[in-house]
């Protein structure tokens, strides 16, 4: 890959991995602030799902900080990336911040937003790369 397209990647990659570590840190306060059972293993999952999500990135990551070159999807899935996983966002995004008398339904609301919004984020990555390993992760 070339250096540019090189720093494009890693660019993305970092940006990808803030995104899922904010994400699990508004999971894991939906899950202790969930009145409802259901909706709180669904948010436990949610941000089990994100650390997953980080791994694999940090995978890539390190994947091409070191040989300059995306790995398949399918190995990135089950690669242990090099680097210790950093799981806590730099600071906290405002608009996942969960107002104190809100409803379980309202936290459903801020995720389904957040969700929606790192779906068109990753879209966004998708076009920016001809990488075809690159437009899988």
């Amino acid at each position: 890959m070339e250096k540019a397209a090189c720093k494009a990647a890693l660019a993305a990659l970092e940006k990808a991995m803030e995104v899922e570590r904010q994400g699990r840190a508004f999971y894991a306060e939906a899950a202790g602030r969930m009145q409802d059972a259901a909706g709180k293993a669904v948010f436990q999952t949610l941000a089990k799902d994100e650390v997953e999500h980080i791994r694999l990135l940090q995978a890539e990551h390190d994947q091409i900080s070191k040989d300059s070159e995306w790995m398949e999807l399918d190995e990135a899935k089950v690669c242990e990336p090099q680097s210790p996983l950093k799981l806590f966002p730099d600071s906290r995004d405002a608009k996942l911040v969960i107002p104190a008398k809100a409803k379980d339904v309202d936290a459903l609301k801020l995720a389904m937003d957040f969700e929606e919004r790192g779906y068109k984020a990753y879209k966004k990555a998708q076009k920016d790369t001809d990488d075809p390993n690159g437009k899988k992760v």
